[in-house]
């Protein structure tokens, strides 16, 4: 019986598996300026994601937050390491968009994420530097209607300035950085 049992369970895996919708982020492209302003940093970007699954993702959703990190990062096990949480949960102004995206659709959402005045400058202070590195981090959140589970796609991009095909610093001192200096780098930390 016991053999019965775990013989249906590995065939359930197998065809969920198969069958799920697999939602990626394609693509991930700079919208906006980063702005700095008295409430803190600001940026626009547009997130495309594709089911590259056999079967439709329910109820897709997507949160993203902005943080800063230092470039000069302590050890990655150490407690003070500069991805600093903001003690206001989610200020990033997503919507809960409850979608449906089917096999081989792509859909483009816009999103808007900052980190607040305060995050920014502990983050600094914290790490004895003026430059900062935000950082993207999300997630994609779906359903699967055969198994009625939670499926997950995280996300993590370095926001990097390149002015003239060269990459520099960001220095909150120096304000706004405009949106043809900005792009996104892949952080494949964030690929979990």
């Amino acid at each position: 019986v016991h053999a019965a049992i775990e013989s249906n369970r590995l065939s359930r895996e197998l065809f969920v598996s198969g069958e799920r919708p697999w939602v990626l982020v394609d693509r991930v492209q700079v919208k906006s300026a980063l702005v700095f302003d008295e409430v803190g940093v600001h940026l626009d970007f547009d997130l495309t994601l594709k089911n590259a699954g056999k079967s439709p993702a329910r109820n897709v959703t997507v949160e993203a937050r902005l943080y800063p990190m230092s470039p000069s990062l302590s050890a990655p096990g150490d407690e003070k390491n500069a991805f600093m949480l903001s003690a206001e949960d989610s200020k990033t102004y997503v919507p809960k968009s409850r979608m449906v995206l089917h096999h081989a659709q792509d859909e483009t959402l816009q999103r808007h994420v900052f980190i607040p005045r305060k995050d920014m400058e502990n983050a600094i202070s914290l790490e004895d530097s003026e430059f900062i590195i935000p950082v993207i981090i999300g997630s994609v959140r779906y359903e699967f209607i055969a198994d009625n589970e939670f499926h997950y796609t995280h996300f993590m991009y370095n926001v990097s300035r390149e002015p003239e095909g060269y990459r520099v610093g960001i220095n909150p001192l120096d304000g706004s950085v405009p949106q043809k200096q900005l792009h996104l780098i892949r952080n494949l930390a964030g690929c979990y």
